[in-house]
């Protein structure tokens, strides 16, 4: 792959995450949580599928790494998403589980170092103060526009 497709692969990953809530939101309504999911996942692996084998990328060498890819893909797509959908079809909205999504990079980097023994690097801390500034914006200028009351005026 050529280092400029390469260095567009971030941006082309955040807006199909970034895609994932809307796309809970807008489908939610028509089907159940999990065959929502299950239809989405047949057509990303199919997609997927083409991908690798057109960049030619490597597979597991062994059964114990397609273990830990199995085991990966189930904590995150089965429990995570699965969660995350049911409770938007339960009346979450889409926005707050994204926000409470959104918390995951905060949530790991402290328990990188507590459980792990990691250090967060200077710059990787920054990032998630930017973020989470970007997360209280988001979520103050609506508690702000939400409280006005006509009294208040």
């Amino acid at each position: 792959m050529n280092p400029r497709a390469q260095a567009l692969l971030p941006v082309f990953f955040v807006l199909l995450w970034s895609t994932g809530f809307i796309g809970a939101k807008l489908g939610l309504p028509y089907a159940e949580p999990l065959t929502f999911l299950s239809v989405r996942y047949v057509l990303v692996i199919a997609v997927m599928l083409l991908v690798a084998l057109a960049s030619r990328a490597p597979w597991p060498t062994s059964w114990t790494m397609a273990g830990h890819i199995a085991a990966n893909g189930f904590l995150l797509h089965c429990l995570y998403l699965g969660g995350v959908f049911v409770s938007i079809k339960h009346g979450l909205p889409a926005g707050v589980a994204a926000l409470v999504v959104g918390m995951q990079p905060l949530l790991t980097a402290v328990g990188a170092g507590w459980f792990l023994g990691e250090r967060v690097s200077t710059r990787q801390w920054l990032g998630l103060a930017l973020g989470f500034v970007g997360v209280a914006l988001v979520v103050g200028g609506r508690a702000q526009i939400d409280s006005v009351t006509t009294s208040s005026l």
